[in-house]
Order: C-alpha cells, then structure tokens, then sequence
C-alpha cells in the first residue's frame, strides 16, 4: 500500500488530506485533484497535481485535457490570454 504523503513546500498545506492555501501559487488552487483549468469544469474532466514538478518550481503544474469540443477550448484559451 503507498503511504505517500504530499504537501505543499511553500504553505505546508496536506496535498493527500485535500488540503490546500487559495493564494499560494505551488498549490495553484487544489490539493492533488480539481476541476478542469481550462473551462473551469463545464467539461467534467478532472485535472490531477504533478506534485513532484509543483514541489521542485514552487509553481502548481496540472495534467489533464479539457473534453469541450476543440472550438470551444479554443475559445476559453484566447479570452484566458488576453485577461
């Protein structure tokens, strides 16, 4: 059984217990999971916290893809750019 426990180095907060700092930038606005960063969640899909490369910049890295149709991602990304 992996007894793995993550947290963030910069606030300390518990990763693996689903804790995470709102303002800190290593946790980026989730613990280990959340939804979608490109569409916010609208798609359903689940983004998961690369915790290691998180720990190692400071800064959240996520994986996952947005399952909103490729216009519509497209959309988001260009309106997140120019904000």
């Amino acid at each position: 059984m992996n007894n793995i426990e993550f947290y963030c180095q910069s606030c300390g907060a518990n990763w693996t217990k689903g804790n995470h700092t709102p303002e800190c930038k290593e946790c980026g606005g989730g613990a280990l999971t959340k939804p979608c960063i490109i569409c916010e969640g609208k798609c359903g899909n689940t983004w998961k916290k690369m915790p290691l490369d998180s720990n190692d910049s400071r800064l959240a890295h996520w994986g996952g893809s947005c399952g909103l149709p490729k216009a519509e991602k497209f959309k988001l990304i260009q309106k997140k750019i120019k904000e």
